[in-house]
């Protein structure tokens, strides 16, 4: 199964090539090592971030060759964690698998290349690390790899907190990914039960290694913004959604105008059912880009909940405008035309609320 000539020694207890697998499907496709049901286990792709039933991202729109091709111009410019990026994409709708992972092998013998070249500079490092840390989830072995990689820059630079939070972040999407894959096994005929309980102490050493590497980052006086942020994914990965919301205040207090921090708080508020703080959040972000296509879908459904359904209604109409050929969009847009809520039951009247 091709890949890059490095082997690692995976979370199940066996030598695993970082590389590819045959998981029984139409195509061969890159996958986790996690093996908890008898069969290779593809896990949530998602895992980086919450799973929505919307999530925008622009290069969706564009076709798998020309996703690939993409990713292979950003490579050439020397970006190979952004044509990594991309071709994960890619590789989720590419007719042809086996050439977005040659692309794959590329990348990374490119970022290994500039390690064997320059060990003692510690971007290298970073670079390489970022690479397998975009393949966690996919490629077997993809943690661990990045994991060392980023220890090889602690090393060289002990007090440069970036190591720290590089292996912390690293920690937090491979335990996300453990999970995505148990959610996709636990209850299934033939699931390996003690597969599962070994997955799930795995998930819980790499839990504890996040937090301590993130209090490393913090104690540096690193970027603070950011180590809120990955403190706040982490309490929400453990289920305390109330600890999360205060971590992302945290950030957003160092860098109050940084948009992506307010989603993550505005959704955080969503999620919790504190509608109208998410609301404020959502409506603050729309003034700030009027054409945030996230921010308009979400604010939608937050003026939804807060019965403010004409204003629900005005802001869907304008994503519409922006993205006709979403149909999410257009699922949404049609059940507030109907008078029902956005996600498409009947909307009580007047008087039905008052009963």
């Amino acid at each position: 199964s091709g890949g890059p000539g490095i082997h690692q020694q995976s979370h199940c207890g066996r030598i695993a090539h970082l590389g590819w697998h045959d998981c029984g499907g139409q195509h061969q496709h890159l996958c986790h090592c996690w093996s908890v049901s008898g069969q290779q286990v593809r896990p949530n792709h998602r895992h980086h971030q919450h799973p929505r039933e919307y999530l925008w991202q622009r290069q969706q729109d564009l076709q798998p060759h020309a996703l690939f091709e993409l990713g292979k111009l950003r490579a050439e410019s020397g970006e190979v964690e952004k044509a990594i990026e991309i071709w994960v994409e890619a590789l989720k709708r590419h007719p042809d698998p086996a050439v977005v992972q040659t692309g794959f092998q590329n990348a990374i013998a490119l970022a290994q290349r500039a390690t064997v070249l320059n060990p003692k500079e510690r971007e290298n490092w970073l670079a390489l690390g970022g690479v397998y840390e975009r393949l966690i989830g996919i490629a077997s072995g993809a943690e661990t790899a990045a994991l060392e990689a980023y220890k090889k820059m602690e090393a060289l630079e002990p007090g440069n907190p970036l190591a720290y939070l590089a292996q912390g972040r690293t920690a937090l999407s491979a335990a996300q990914a453990i999970r995505s894959a148990i959610a996709a096994s636990e209850g299934k005929e033939g699931a390996d039960q003690k597969a599962i309980d070994e997955a799930k102490k795995r998930m819980d050493a790499l839990v504890s290694q996040a937090r301590e590497q993130l209090q490393k980052a913090q104690e540096k006086k690193g970027n603070l913004e950011a180590v809120y942020l990955l403190n706040a994914q982490l309490e929400e990965f453990l289920g305390d959604r109330k600890k999360a919301i205060e971590q992302t205040i945290s950030a957003r207090q160092l860098n109050p105008g940084n948009l992506d921090s307010l989603l993550t708080l505005g959704l955080l508020y969503y999620d919790d059912g504190q509608y109208e703080n998410a609301r404020v959040a959502f409506e603050n972000i729309v003034k700030a880009a009027p054409e945030h296509q996230t921010g308009l879908f979400y604010l939608t459904l937050a003026y939804d909940k807060t019965d403010m359904h004409d204003k629900a209604l005005e802001t869907i109409r304008t994503l519409a405008e922006l993205v006709p050929e979403n149909k999410i969009i257009q699922e949404v847009k049609a059940n507030l035309e109907a008078g029902k809520d956005a996600r498409g039951a009947s909307a009580p009247t007047v008087e039905e609320e008052v009963e």
